[in-house]
C-alpha cells in the first residue's frame, strides 16, 4: 500500500513538473511593468583601436512600443528619444529622428531568464578632436549589442552592459577605415521620470 501511494504522489509530482515545464516552454512573450525608459552609465567609456580613449556619464531615454512583446529576433520594441554625455564637448549624440531597440535573444532557462539581450540601430555620435570631427554610427547589419542582467528572485532588470564584440566604424574619411571603436562600461536601466526599477516577465 505505502509503495502504491509512493507511486501515485511520485506521478503527481512529475506530472505536475511537466505541465509548469510545458507551459513555461510555450510561453512566447515577454512583459515589463512600464513603456517610458532611462538607460544610465555613470561611466561610458569609447575607445578606438588607434588608442584615443574617452570616459563620459552617458543618459538614453525612450519608450517601448508595448508593455509586452514577443520573443521574436529583430523585432522592435521601441525606440530612444534622448541622448547626453557629460562630455558633450568630445562625445556629441545624434537622435534625429530616433534610434530603434529591436530585441535579440535572451540567456537562460524558462522560466529563469538570467538576461535580456537587445540592440540599438541609428545609434550614433560624433567624436570631436582638434583635427577631426567624426560620426560613428550603429546599422542594422552592425547594431551596437547590450545585455540587461535579470535578478531571479526579483525579476528586475539590473546591470547593463554593451556587448564586447560590437564595433562601430567612423564614416566618411576622417579616420581611416581600421580606427573602430568599442564602447564598455555598466550602467542602470530604469523607468523614466521615477527612477523606479524594470522588471522582466515571462507570459503565456
Amino acid at each position: 500500500m505505502q509503495r502504491y501511494t509512493g507511486a501515485v504522489w511520485l506521478t503527481l509530482a512529475l506530472a505536475s513538473a511537466l505541465a509548469m515545464w510545458t507551459a513555461s516552454a510555450s510561453a512566447t512573450r515577454l512583459s515589463v511593468n512600464r513603456r517610458d525608459i532611462r538607460m544610465v552609465w555613470n561611466e561610458m567609456t569609447f575607445r578606438t583601436t588607434s588608442g584615443e580613449r574617452v570616459t563620459c556619464g552617458v543618459t538614453l531615454e525612450g519608450e517601448l512600443e508595448a508593455s509586452t512583446f514577443a520573443k521574436t529576433i529583430d523585432l522592435r520594441m521601441g525606440v530612444i528619444t534622448a541622448a547626453a554625455s557629460s562630455c558633450s564637448s568630445t562625445i556629441r549624440f545624434l537622435t534625429v529622428p530616433s534610434w530603434d531597440i529591436r530585441y535579440e535573444s535572451f540567456s537562460g532557462i524558462l522560466p529563469e531568464i538570467r538576461a535580456l539581450r537587445f540592440k540599438i540601430t541609428g545609434f550614433a555620435f560624433n567624436w570631436v578632436g582638434f583635427f577631426y570631427d567624426c560620426l560613428y554610427r550603429s546599422e542594422l547589419s552592425r547594431p551596437l549589442a547590450f545585455e540587461a542582467t535579470r535578478n531571479l528572485a526579483t525579476s528586475q532588470l539590473t546591470r547593463l552592459d554593451p556587448s564586447s564584440t560590437t564595433r562601430l566604424t567612423p564614416g566618411g574619411s576622417c579616420r581611416p577605415e581600421r580606427d573602430t571603436v568599442t564602447i564598455s562600461g555598466s550602467g542602470t536601466i530604469s523607468k523614466r521620470g521615477e527612477g523606479e526599477g524594470m522588471f522582466l516577465t515571462l507570459i503565456a
